[in-house]
């Protein structure tokens, strides 16, 4: 944000934000937190009743819009679980189910 500040005149205000489907907190199982930077993602991962840590991707990806002055109302971030929706790839079940697994791109473009 900072950069395109700089160099583009960009306003968080006028930013719009959107993450299409990814992982769910829910499928975004653990068994031990070795690995895992506990510092960068804090809250957004934690062990659970099932003692069973789960990452919160999509709240962290809320978070950091957040912090960088995105307004809320400006971001959109999908519901969908790839991990549960076959309609969608996912190496995590890909790996759970020996299915093949697959990719999917993203775009991004400035408009003026």
């Amino acid at each position: 944000m900072v950069k395109m500040s700089i160099q583009y005149g960009t306003k968080p205000n006028d930013v719009l934000m959107s993450s299409g489907p990814s992982i769910s907190r829910s499928s975004y199982i653990f068994g031990t937190n070795q690995g895992v930077d506990i510092t960068f993602w804090g809250q957004y991962f934690s062990l659970n009743n099932d003692n069973k840590y789960r990452m919160d991707i999509k709240a962290m990806a809320l978070k950091q819009a957040l912090s960088l002055g995105i307004q809320q109302s400006n971001i959109a971030i999908s519901k969908l679980d790839t991990y549960t929706n076959t309609s969608y790839y996912s190496h995590r079940h890909s790996m759970a189910t020996d299915e093949p697994e697959g990719r999917f791109a993203t775009l991004v473009f400035m408009g003026p």
